[in-house]
């Protein structure tokens, strides 16, 4: 059986790597990548990792590697590497196969895999584009978790970071067309904060990321006297991180909310009062600060006026980068032959 799509999403973050085939709901892996040992084994692999060993392709370098990629590249090397070390463009191949899926409804699960366009996104589409499909190439023949599968695309179209959240966004009547439009992308890393004109267009001079991510508000908890005296002189950022997400705990050992609620608003004001700077010049051209990413929940409590938290704000650029209309399908091999 071959598997042919439509269209394909990625958007390759920092933290987590989001995933949209047209299925609904869209996915989210952990943006690490380890090689392996080629010939190692590896067992009960969770759903956010795949085990890779790559045959041929228009990676030749690539022949006879071996790589682990999500969680598990996490759990079991000292050695992984994440997209905000190594770089988007360089690590974009291994995420990518890393991330296919194959519908759960194919009765055959080997053969091969055919996108007819691959959709992602780069902070500077213009200038890395290329770049990027260099790295991705076209045609790859490799075995995911022991499984022989081709995989192939037809086209890559590399977006705008933001784009697809903008289109998502439209898509979802939070922000009207015709109008001038903040967005702030705040992950796991940085917060980025972009100008999209009246007419749509992502205005690059107006693009600024800062380092004041999530992980900024982990570090400001962690290093409060407060968390030290409850946890430990050296509370683990992992805990504090996973609790933010979770619910406000430090693993079993008891809850850090209060001094959450006191950070949290530092952190916000400090971001916003960042962006709002960064987008003076444009101030009369904007509608509304239209808030993305991760991070955008814990910015709820300053959602009022023109300020908008985007639905499902974690998945909405991937959500937007796929068009509407991309639908995963299964044909046999004779029929798209």
């Amino acid at each position: 059986m071959k598997i042919q799509m439509d269209g394909y999403a990625i958007d390759l973050g920092n933290g987590y790597s989001k995933i949209n085939d047209g299925r609904l709901p869209p996915w989210k892996m952990p943006s690490w990548v380890a090689e392996v040992t080629p010939g190692s084994h590896f067992h009960d692999l969770d759903p956010n990792s795949a085990h890779i060993r790559y045959l041929q392709g228009n990676r030749e370098e690539l022949v006879g590697k071996e790589w682990l990629v999500g969680q598990a590249a996490k759990d079991n090397s000292r050695l992984f590497s994440r997209v905000v070390d190594a770089g988007k463009i360089e690590l974009s191949l291994q995420l990518v196969l890393g991330a296919i899926r194959l519908p759960q409804e194919s009765p055959d699960t080997s053969g091969m895999v055919f996108i007819n366009t691959l959709y992602t996104s780069l902070p500077d589409a213009r200038r890395d584009a290329e770049a990027l499909r260099k790295q991705l190439g076209r045609k790859h023949v490799l075995e995911i978790n022991g499984q022989r599968i081709a995989v192939g695309w037809g086209g890559i179209e590399v977006k705008e970071e933001g784009e697809g959240a903008y289109q998502y966004a439209l898509r979802k009547g939070i922000i009207a067309s015709g109008k001038g439009t903040a967005l702030l992308d705040v992950g796991c890393g940085t917060a980025t904060v972009s100008h999209i004109t009246e007419s749509g267009t992502l205005n690059q001079e107006a693009r600024h990321p800062f380092d004041k991510g999530v992980n900024v508000l982990g570090e400001l908890i962690r290093s409060d006297y407060r968390t030290k005296e409850r946890f430990g002189s050296d509370p683990q950022m992992h805990l504090i991180l996973k609790g933010i997400e979770r619910d406000l705990k430090y693993g079993i050992r008891g809850s850090f909310a209060d001094i959450f609620e006191e950070k949290r608003e530092l952190w916000t004001k400090d971001i916003l009062q960042s962006a709002v700077s960064i987008l003076r010049p444009f101030k009369d051209e904007l509608d509304k600060i239209l808030i993305v990413g991760g991070g955008a929940p814990l910015f709820e409590h300053k959602a009022k006026g023109r300020i908008a938290i985007c639905s499902n704000p974690q998945f909405a650029n991937v959500l937007g980068l796929l068009p509407r209309t991309s639908q995963p399908s299964i044909t046999s091999l004779k029929e798209v032959a």
